[in-house]
């Protein structure tokens, strides 16, 4: 049992690694698991798949025994509307949960699906597309697909970047320095204005209004509305530390 206790451990960082932040640990609901499942919550992603006009009903993830066998497997399973099962950008399942047959995400002997599938949500949310610069940036223009979506301008986004570096103003981190060719250009953008707020169109001016900060550090800034500063944020880190 140890070595399963360091296994949801490990998996539990990789999660928080990836953004997703730890709700609480409970028995599974109404199914004979001799474990408990750990509950993260992802606010964040469910709000980049609400702008990217995906009907999110499923936003909690679940690390869990994916069986009532005593050394079954361990993965990651949320609901079947998520998402995550759109297999044009994010990792398929490798796995099943016998309780309601849904589809999971675990980690085996020369197939880290679990692994992929986090990697794959942190270039989701921190994507760069090159593009021309030598233009004026206009963000949250406001179209209809299945609700209201605010589009980001990633030449933006870029320019940040260039100005800015890819290490985190709150925290220092550096996806590259930690992970190497494969963490490279990987680092989310805040928007220092939230777009859903501003009511419309809006200029926006990469250097001032764009900041990089890290998966983790860019959870704790909307982990209340309105959203804390980078600034607030930056003191709260120091004063913890």
């Amino acid at each position: 049992m140890a070595d399963r206790k360091e296994i949801y451990h490990t998996l539990r960082l990789k999660m928080e690694d990836a953004g997703f932040q730890f709700e609480k640990e409970q028995r599974p609901h109404r199914q004979n698991r001799k474990e408990n499942e750990l509950v993260f919550v992802h606010p964040l992603l469910i709000e980049k798949f609400d702008e990217d006009g995906y009907e999110v009903r499923a936003e909690k993830f679940y690390i869990k025994p994916l069986s009532d066998e005593p050394d079954c497997e361990i993965g990651l399973v949320t609901g079947t509307t998520s998402a995550l099962f759109d297999d044009s950008f994010f990792v398929e399942p490798n796995a099943i949960d016998s309780h309601k047959k849904k589809p999971a995400w675990t980690n085996r002997e020369n197939q880290s699906s679990l692994d992929r599938l986090l990697m794959s949500i942190v270039k989701y949310l921190g994507s760069i597309e090159k593009q021309s610069t030598n233009q004026t940036f206009i963000e949250g223009n406001a179209r209809n697909i299945l609700q209201t979506s605010y589009e980001r301008s990633t030449e933006a986004r870029e320019v940040c970047l260039k100005h800015h570096g890819f290490s985190c103003k709150v925290c220092d981190f550096n996806f590259e320095e930690k992970f190497g060719e494969v963490g490279k250009g990987f680092i989310h953008v805040h928007h220092r204005n939230q777009i859903s707020e501003t009511g419309g169109e809006y200029e926006v001016d990469p250097i001032s209004d764009l900041i990089p900060v890290c998966p983790n550090c860019h959870a704790m800034i909307h982990s209340k509305r309105p959203a804390f500063t980078v600034e607030q944020i930056r003191n709260i880190r120091k004063v913890g530390s």
